[in-house]
This record gives C-alpha cells, sequence and structure tokens, in this order.
C-alpha cells in the first residue's frame, strides 16, 4: 500500500502534489514542537505563572494556534488551485473537455430553465 502510495506521487502530474504533502506534513511535525519550547523556555523564562496561568499552557496554547494556521493555509492553497477542467475549453452542447456532459450549477440553462423537452 505505501509503495504504491509513494509512487504515485512520484509520476510526474503528481509530483507538485507530493512536494506540497511533503511540505506541510514537515511543518505539522515540526513548527507547534518547536513553538512549544521556544515559548515556554525563552520567552516566559522569568515568569512560572503569568495571569494566574502556568507556563506550559501557554506553550500549549501557541502549539495549538501553529497547528490552526497551518491548517487553514493547507486549505486555503487548496481552494485557490486551478481544477484541471477549468482551462480547456468547452465541447458542443455544454459537454466538459474530455466531452462528459456538466451537470448541477456547471450546466449551461437554456430558453427553458434547463428542462429537457420532448
Amino acid at each position: 500500500m505505501a509503495k504504491g502510495f509513494i509512487s504515485a506521487l512520484r509520476e510526474p502530474q503528481n509530483r507538485s502534489v507530493g512536494t506540497k504533502l511533503l511540505h506541510y506534513t514537515l511543518m505539522m511535525f515540526t513548527l507547534p514542537i518547536i513553538g512549544f519550547y521556544l515559548v515556554e523556555s525563552f520567552l516566559l523564562r522569568d515568569t512560572p505563572y503569568l495571569w494566574g496561568i502556568r507556563r506550559n499552557n501557554w506553550a500549549t496554547l501557541f502549539s495549538v494556534c501553529v497547528v490552526n494556521v497551518i491548517i487553514t493555509s493547507y486549505v486555503i492553497m487548496a481552494f485557490n488551485e486551478k481544477d484541471e477542467g477549468e482551462e480547456g475549453e468547452e465541447g458542443e452542447k455544454g459537454e466538459g473537455k474530455e466531452g462528459v456532459p456538466r451537470v448541477g450549477i456547471f450546466a449551461k440553462k437554456g430558453k427553458n430553465g434547463g428542462k429537457k423537452t420532448d
């Protein structure tokens, strides 16, 4: 299973997806841990309690915020990617790039509101 997944990501058309997945995986693994220890060790070194909250709790909260920023940036990046069908030209009768009819909100409405008449 893992060999098939890795070999699929190494194919030329999937290489950019594999690279993005690797970068975000490394960020999810390293940045929250680094942030936790930076906040706990250096930023709050002299204050074991800040506003009645332990220094460990502040470091944990910072790590959770880092994870949320990474996930949000991944989702935004995914929504901003172009789909393969967006750059292709339409075929005849509202068909997509490969002759597949468009459905739902992508279908073109005709004179009668998209309803078939016999």
